[in-house]
């Protein structure tokens, strides 16, 4: 019965470390590989909402569907910002990374940086009607700059139960013997 115990939870830490180390959500932060404190990045806004960023309740339109804004443009984020990008479908109502139903998508080859895998080219993909035209694209203007998927919190807590369930078999198993 100790050896069913122990493969089943050697096999659930071995699930939660390759789950863990490949789960992200969806949302991206920016790498700075050039260490220049920037990365330049140029945004085509392919939708026809307005693009923008979305600060609590303020948003901050950045490429829009109005005719006196461009359909593209180029922003400077700092290294490690994680952006809470947003489509403005009405007054007051957005879709966000945070809290919609945004797929980021990384395209393009990927690149080593600093032990992390980094990508050149990003496409935010909103699919709320099924139709999947509610598309942002990224490209980062330097080679050694990209984008990165934020991890997920939630992986690392079910990597830390596997451990904790092998403490407490261990435990249980020293009681036993006494």
């Amino acid at each position: 019965m100790y050896i069913v115990r122990a493969t089943i939870l050697y096999l659930s830490i071995l699930l939660a470390f390759l789950v863990g180390s490949a789960a992200a959500d969806s949302r991206f932060y920016y790498v700075d590989g050039d260490d220049d404190g920037e990365v330049i990045v140029g945004i085509t806004n392919s939708t026809k909402y307005e693009f923008g960023i979305l600060d609590g309740t303020d948003f901050d339109c950045l490429l829009g569907a109005k005719k006196n804004q461009p359909p593209t443009g180029t922003f400077t984020y700092n290294d490690r910002a994680i952006i809470n990008y947003a489509l403005k479908l009405e007054t007051d109502k957005y879709l966000t990374l945070l809290n919609d139903d945004g797929v980021v998508k990384y395209h393009g080859s990927p690149t080593s940086f600093g032990g992390t895998t980094i990508y050149q080219k990003a496409t935010i993909d909103w699919d709320i009607t099924g139709g999947g035209d509610k598309k942002v694209s990224f490209d980062v203007a330097c080679n050694s700059d990209g984008v990165k998927a934020v991890p997920i919190p939630g992986s690392a807590l079910l990597l830390g139960s596997g451990v904790l369930g092998l403490v407490v078999i261990g435990r249980r198993r020293r009681t036993k013997k006494e």
